[in-house]
């Protein structure tokens, strides 16, 4: 994607933070999915937060999921669009929530049992997961999974697409935006 191209994805993200100014947008990164995605998110997002906590914080940091609040003009916003876009790095959301909220709020869906008990991870910030999940999830878990996010964007299919998820009356709205990208 060039940087046109890219300046197009970021208006569309970022509309209705511009018509809301108490809406911000943050994405979930998974630093497994590229080993450039940790040093970049340490390096130039100094207030991003790992899902794990304490020990396992630091014990899977290489490979830990980071929420990371971005803007329109951040260098880490336009690094991850130009080097992640179509490569399923991770999702971006948008909501009123603090940066802690969130991640408490992300923490409680993150955090998982199996039937015996045994606590796994939920790798919802995976767009192919959120995306099958979302699809196949009741009005319960709907909710759960949303909280107080208005929206999930994901890259669609190919690198020309965005897909936005809203939850409205109970009910998972998928809203695909062709993008206009260059040739």
């Amino acid at each position: 994607m060039n940087t046109q191209d890219i300046k197009r994805l970021i208006k569309m993200i970022w509309q209705n933070t511009s018509q809301n100014s108490s809406l911000r947008i943050y994405g979930l990164l998974d630093a497994a999915r590229d080993q450039g995605i940790y040093p970049q998110v340490r390096d130039n997002a100094p207030t991003a937060q790992s899902l794990f906590q304490g020990s396992r914080a630091r014990e899977l940091a290489l490979v830990a999921p980071y929420l990371v609040p971005l803007a329109p003009d951040d260098f880490l916003t336009t690094w991850f669009l130009q080097h992640g876009w179509g490569d399923k790095w991770g999702i971006l959301c948008e909501t009123s929530e603090t940066l802690t909220e969130l991640r408490r709020h992300f923490q409680r869906v993150f955090a998982v049992y199996n039937d015996a008990g045994k606590p796994l991870y939920f790798r919802f910030y995976d767009p192919r997961v959120l995306e099958d999940y979302l699809q196949s999830a009741t009005p319960s878990e709907l909710k759960k999974i949303f909280g107080s996010v208005q929206s999930f964007y994901v890259e669609g299919d190919d690198a020309g697409s965005l897909t936005q998820y809203l939850l409205a009356a109970d009910r998972i709205v998928k809203r695909s935006i062709e993008l206009p990208i260059s040739g």
